[in-house]
């Protein structure tokens, strides 16, 4: 942890009005260990991550932190709000795009986005109505993401684990996941039916 503080910091110190710099302060103080943060390292690094994406809000990487500080302390309104945020501004550019002909960078609370941004945002939106326990949402978003890139790797690893929970394995259970897999590679079943 105190390395990539210090890490952290010489990039802050090189480039203080680099997101990207800011980022990685916010990423460092969220992996704090809860002795060292003093009550406050989680908080200093959703200040980290907002003023990253304050520089640059086309930016996944510390949406993306903030969206995961904030679910893990079960949040999730604040999730649905920053994710819903992130895909209307990447609609809002599309539009402009469609509109002027030309790449639409806009000032401001959105940046300039591209469709590629969209199936990630819709895949992690997915991914934190599962933590939440809205299926049905979930899977509506993963089939979105799917549907503009099907090589949404988070999507499809996403909708094969909701697929997972909704037939009631647990996906974090290795033994589980054998015996399932050992049912569904008998064939035609024919054994259980005959």
């Amino acid at each position: 942890f105190k390395e990539a503080i210090c890490t952290a910091k010489e990039a802050i110190s090189r480039a203080p009005r680099d997101a990207r710099a800011i980022t990685l302060v916010g990423l460092a103080l969220a992996q704090a260990p809860v002795s060292q943060q003093k009550g406050e390292g989680k908080e200093r690094a959703k200040r980290a991550l907002k003023k990253a994406m304050a520089l640059d809000p086309g930016a996944l990487k510390p949406l993306f932190a903030l969206v995961d500080l904030h679910a893990a302390e079960g949040d999730f309104e604040v999730c649905y709000k920053l994710l819903r945020e992130g895909i209307e501004g990447g609609k809002v550019n599309d539009l402009l795009r469609e509109h002027s002909g030309a790449m639409a960078s806009v000032t401001g609370n959105v940046a300039t986005w591209n469709k590629e941004h969209l199936d990630l945002l819709y895949a992690k939106t997915a991914e934190i109505y599962t933590a939440d326990e809205q299926y049905v949402e979930a899977l509506e978003c993963f089939h979105t993401a799917i549907s503009m890139n099907p090589q949404n790797g988070l999507a499809v690893q996403g909708l094969e684990r909701l697929e997972k929970i909704l037939k009631g394995i647990d996906p974090d259970d290795e033994e589980e996941l054998d015996e399932a897999g050992d049912m569904d590679d008998g064939g035609d079943g024919g054994e259980y039916w005959d």
